[in-house]
């Protein structure tokens, strides 16, 4: 009988031990939203190099005025980035519709950030290749790669939702909902239109922006970036633009922007080799 009991005990304790283990497991697994975004900033800002594919659209309608009309603008862009040393390299394709225009207008745009300079190829039809020259400074580089742009809607967040899990091209990760500061999407904003000549940053984002949304999907083995999806629609008057009524000439702009990035090959060796062609490259105002 003292044997039987005996045996019995370590039985129990054997499966207790087992589902305490996997109770454990079971909480250490149960990561927060928080927890994903702190990890991911943190483990972001060890990365080296890393490679982005990128898809945008865009479209822009003016009602009302002379001039009434739509725009629309859809690209793709594939580049890679040397954090350490502060390069880039970007391919851009893109084509944009004006109204009046007959039909699409085709462009191509290479970008080099290279020793403290942005080099700009773009390709126009009819016209060739016309390269293009600009001193940057930190500030806009930390604006301009997408990798900041994105940790910076995580740093300012006003607030994190889990959404739940998903394979990204073969990556596990989790997906979080962010709810930006005003002015991290205020400045995404403005580097998705600057060829439209809209100034959003004088804008109050609070009264223009009707829609939005921004997702990230983080990798769980490493917490590190591996998608975003970020989309804002915009309603904009001559009023938000500084204008009066008596001088303006529509009676209101709506917006709608796109993007997606996916990140991939962290740490692999990244090349960002100049073209001889960017020597003679014109220096271009700010602003560009």
């Amino acid at each position: 009988m003292t044997k039987n009991i005996l045996v019995f005990c370590s039985i129990l304790l054997l499966v207790l031990s087992v589902s305490l283990g996997l109770a454990g497991c079971g909480r250490g697994s149960a990561v927060s939203a928080q927890e994903i975004a702190s990890n991911a900033i943190s483990n972001s800002a060890e990365v080296t190099t890393v490679k982005f594919d990128t898809s945008m659209s865009m479209d822009l309608e003016v009602t009302g005025g002379s001039d009434p009309g739509k725009m629309t603008m859809s690209g793709d862009a594939v580049g890679s980035m040397d954090l350490a040393d502060m390069e880039m390299q970007m391919s851009i394709n893109a084509d944009m519709a004006f109204p009046g225009s007959d039909g699409d207008m085709h462009v191509e745009q290479d970008m080099y950030y290279t020793g403290g300079w942005l080099y700009m190829r773009m390709s126009l039809p009819g016209e060739g290749d016309q390269w293009g020259k600009q001193q940057i400074s930190e500030d806009v580089w930390m604006s301009d790669n997408p990798l900041d742009q994105q940790l910076e809607f995580l740093e300012t967040a006003f607030e994190v939702t889990k959404l739940g899990t998903e394979k990204v091209d073969g990556v596990d990760c989790y997906i979080i909902q962010v709810t930006p500061d005003m002015d991290a999407l205020s400045n995404w904003l403005q580097s998705q239109q600057q060829n439209t000549g809209l100034d959003i940053g004088s804008m109050d984002l609070s009264k223009i922006l009707k829609s939005y949304s921004v997702k990230e999907w983080i990798s769980k083995d490493a917490y590190l970036p591996i998608k975003v999806d970020i989309n804002a629609s915009l309603e904009i008057t001559p009023q938000d633009m500084g204008e009066t009524p008596e001088s303006a000439n529509m009676d209101k702009m709506t917006m709608n922007v796109g993007e997606q990035v996916k990140y991939y090959d962290y740490g692999k060796p990244v090349t960002i080799q100049l073209p001889p062609e960017a020597q003679n490259a014109e220096e271009m105002p700010s602003g560009y």
